[in-house]
């Protein structure tokens, strides 16, 4: 019975009812949670809906600090898939900017 009950490498890690990671900004568990975020992020494609509802969900698992910092982001910015070309000025992905914004705040 004890070894159904192990646990390798501390407690584990926290999801939300739809799958989501949860993440509370931490120092710890951020490379597993950009890790985990692009992997969702990837598997979804650059499709504008599905990038915008995998976004959606990554969002959903963020707690304290790294929420805060998915909303000074913004939603806009967030749901851009990136790739495409603006005014010859290639777009940065949601993801990339959620990512980079909360590593400077979790390692400044």
């Amino acid at each position: 019975m004890a070894s159904v009950l192990f646990s390798r490498g501390g407690d584990g890690h926290q999801v939300t009812k739809s799958g989501s990671y949860i993440y509370h900004g931490d120092a710890a568990n951020f490379h597993e949670w950009a890790f985990r975020t692009r992997l969702r992020v990837k598997a979804a494609g650059s499709e504008p809906d599905k990038y915008a509802d995998a976004m959606s969900r990554v969002v959903d698992g963020l707690r304290g600090e790294s929420f805060i910092i998915a909303k000074e982001v913004g939603l806009e910015r967030l749901w851009q898939p990136g790739s495409a070309e603006e005014d010859d000025e290639e777009i940065t992905p949601g993801v990339t900017l959620l990512i980079e914004a909360i590593r400077r705040s979790v390692f400044p």
